[in-house]
């Protein structure tokens, strides 16, 4: 009961009291109602391991409430320590990771070259004014052809730079070996592949330019508050579970569901295409997961086969696999809009072991997971049989 009490006024705290002064800790020996407590709570949960201890962002005023009633343990007392080394990093000349201005030079290159299979264009603008950028794949690019199609997003989240690079990848590589893979050539010539390296392009460039760990878009709020977390602000069970209602929490979820211009352009083009597979790429944990997100009490219709596709993409990256709510609760997130309203089978992947992985990480993560979603394309044909 003392646990429960807790829990309940650290969530009341949240709706009441400004953000500042963020700590990173382990909490142990915690319930399934625990873990869904702390992820509406506004904190941020990073990781669940082994099912009952977790790895959390906290103000300082959280941890002193709960260090009293569990077993925690600080794993950084000042969480810009950690991310104060990467401030500028991904502007300079040597950097593996692409500002939104180097993206857009390689996408305009890419298309150019490759104009017989790869064209650009933007699905939405964000809140300040920048173009959401795709590159369109496919035999026939510049033409509405009645073939399935697939999306790739990275960069819901400003400060997972890596889920930019698996998506630039992944285009990299159907473009580049088009020409030299029957494999890749049957996928392009068969499907029409979206892919979308910056849902978020705004929080990216503040991360990378002016504060690292920022992690929502930039929408102003109010005085110096900004941000709503994307990937709480899609419309299916928006606001139930895993997602905050104070504009400080990173995973704010916004007025309403829909409230923000990236989740806008992701949901116009889905409604457009209605995509059979997708996977939005994120950091971090070494996790692939599926719909429910919103709940663990249920299972959605396609339960089994979801299952069975991230099984057969796990062959190559060898993550946990399980269903979203399973983890947390994440109401609101893009997975669940996705397949509520089309039915596309939609993953989550969460990316290597932190936030920004090491430079000399990046290729490793980009290989193993592009095999993963060459795996998934070549897979349409069977999933769209199963629906």
């Amino acid at each position: 009961m003392k646990k429960i009490f807790i829990l309940t006024l650290v969530t009341i705290i949240s709706l009441s009291v400004f953000a500042s002064d963020l700590m990173f800790i382990r909490i142990d020996d915690l319930t399934k109602s625990d873990i869904n407590i702390l992820a509406s709570s506004g904190s941020e949960i990073v990781d669940v391991r082994n099912g009952n201890s977790v790895d959390i962002i906290v103000r300082k005023d959280f941890y002193n409430i709960l260090k009293n009633a569990y077993q925690t343990t600080v794993l950084l007392k000042d969480m810009d320590s950690i991310y104060s080394r990467y401030i500028g990093k991904a502007i300079s000349e040597d950097s593996v990771y692409h500002t939104y201005d180097e993206m857009v030079v390689f996408m305009k290159e890419i298309s150019k070259d490759h104009s017989d299979i790869v064209c650009m264009r933007s699905i939405g603008k964000s809140w300040e004014d920048r173009d959401i950028w795709a590159l369109v794949i496919s035999d026939n690019p510049g033409v509405d052809e009645d073939e399935p199609t697939a999306a790739f997003w990275g960069a819901h989240h400003s400060r997972e730079w890596i889920s930019i690079e698996v998506p630039i990848a992944i285009a990299q590589y159907l473009i580049e070996n088009y020409d030299k893979d029957l494999e890749v050539k049957k996928i392009v010539d068969n499907n029409e592949i979206w892919v979308v390296p910056m849902v978020n392009p705004d929080g990216v460039e503040y991360s990378m330019k002016e504060y690292s760990y920022w992690r929502k878009n930039r929408r102003h709020i109010t005085g110096n508050t900004y941000g709503i977390d994307p990937n709480r602000n899609y419309g299916y069970h928006w606001g139930e579970s895993g997602a905050s209602s104070s504009a400080w929490s990173d995973t704010y979820k916004g007025e309403e569901a829909f409230s923000e211009k990236e989740t806008q352009a992701v949901r116009d083009i889905a409604a457009k295409k209605k995509f059979a597979v997708s996977i939005s790429y994120h950091s971090y944990g070494g996790d692939i997961l599926f719909p429910w997100s919103y709940t663990d009490k249920e299972k959605c219709k396609d339960h089994d086969q979801l299952k069975m596709i991230a099984d057969k993409m796990n062959k190559y990256v060898n993550y946990s696999v399980m269903q979203s709510g399973d983890l947390y609760p994440a109401a609101g997130d893009s997975d669940d809009w996705l397949y509520s309203q089309h039915r596309t089978f939609a993953f989550t992947f969460e990316l290597g072991r932190s936030f920004i992985p090491s430079d000399e990480l990046v290729d490793g993560i980009c290989e193993k997971n592009v095999k993963a979603a060459m795996e998934l394309l070549s897979d349409i044909p069977e999933i769209l049989s199963l629906k």
